[in-house]
Parts: C-alpha cells; sequence; structure tokens
C-alpha cells in the first residue's frame, strides 16, 4: 500500500490535500502515478481518501482494518470517487 496526496485538491474535513491511497505494489517514493480512481475510502470525519489500484484484493481488506471502528470506514466504488472529488472543485 502506497499513501500519498492529490496535488492541487483540498480536502474540508482537514484543511490538507486529498489523501491518496495506492493499492498494488510498491512504488518508489516521489513516484506520480496517472490513474483514474478505483474508489473512495468514506469515512464519517469527512477525511475520505481516494483510491486507486485493485479495490477488490487483501491491499482493500488492510486499508479498511487500519481505521479504527469509529472512524467508520466504507470503501465506495469508482463513481463515489469522482462525484466526491467534483464536489470539491
Amino acid at each position: 500500500m502506497n499513501y500519498g496526496c492529490l496535488p492541487g485538491t483540498h480536502n474540508p474535513a482537514d484543511a490538507a490535500e486529498v489523501d491518496a491511497v495506492w493499492l498494488g505494489a510498491p512504488l518508489p517514493p516521489g513516484t506520480r502515478p496517472c490513474a483514474v480512481p478505483t474508489g473512495l475510502l468514506h469515512l464519517a470525519d469527512g477525511d475520505h481518501k481516494v483510491i486507486f489500484g485493485e479495490t477488490g484484493g487483501a491491499g482493500a481488506a488492510a486499508l479498511l482494518a487500519w481505521f479504527p471502528p469509529e472512524r467508520g470506514a466504507r470503501l465506495l466504488g469508482p463513481a463515489e470517487a469522482a462525484a466526491w472529488l467534483a464536489s470539491l472543485e
């Protein structure tokens, strides 16, 4: 699992750039992959994370398990990711 951000975006929940997670093989630090979002990690506090890569494997399960239950982590699909990103513009 690789963790980073989407430069030039702003998440109002934490006043920082939108967090991004690449599920798949590790990428070298500083890699800037160009990909379409495959999902959205929806959190109850609004600090959502945009997901890239395979969302049906062990990586997605590990990502969900990383968050405590009170954060209400749910994995949504690519349409929800696109809609949420569009709402930030």
